[in-house]
């Protein structure tokens, strides 16, 4: 996205072949290169292909949606485990549930979203 926005436009191709390449199996994408999808990081690479024009009748835009309604938590979350704590496991929601939010928000169809709320699992 800043490249686009402030360097040479001419390497978005290329960063965004490389950002294709890095989708997990499962829809998303994860934190750490092969690591498992990550709520958080899935929302924001639906928000960067949204920005460079990737529209949700996009495979690669339906996976991650589908990855992120499969792992949304019954009350509407998404646990999102932490970077790097030692030896704990940190778990949160609130970031991974913003962006996982926010990325939904701009990739899934429009129609019909203001007559009816996206239910939960």
């Amino acid at each position: 996205l800043l490249d686009r926005e402030y360097g040479e436009s001419k390497q978005v191709p290329e960063l965004l072949k490389r950002l294709l390449a890095q989708q997990n199996p499962d829809g998303g994408w994860p934190m750490e290169k092969g690591g498992v999808s990550h709520p958080l990081v899935t929302g924001q690479c639906l928000y960067a292909l949204n920005i460079v024009g990737r529209e949700n009748d996009d495979p690669v835009v339906g996976r991650a949606c589908k990855y992120l309604l499969d792992t949304q938590e019954k009350d509407g979350s998404w646990k999102a485990k932490s970077r790097n704590h030692g030896d704990a496991n940190v778990v949160t929601i609130h970031w991974g549930t913003g962006w996982a939010t926010i990325g939904l928000l701009r990739s899934l169809p429009k129609e019909g979203l203001e007559k009816k709320a996206i239910e939960p699992k």
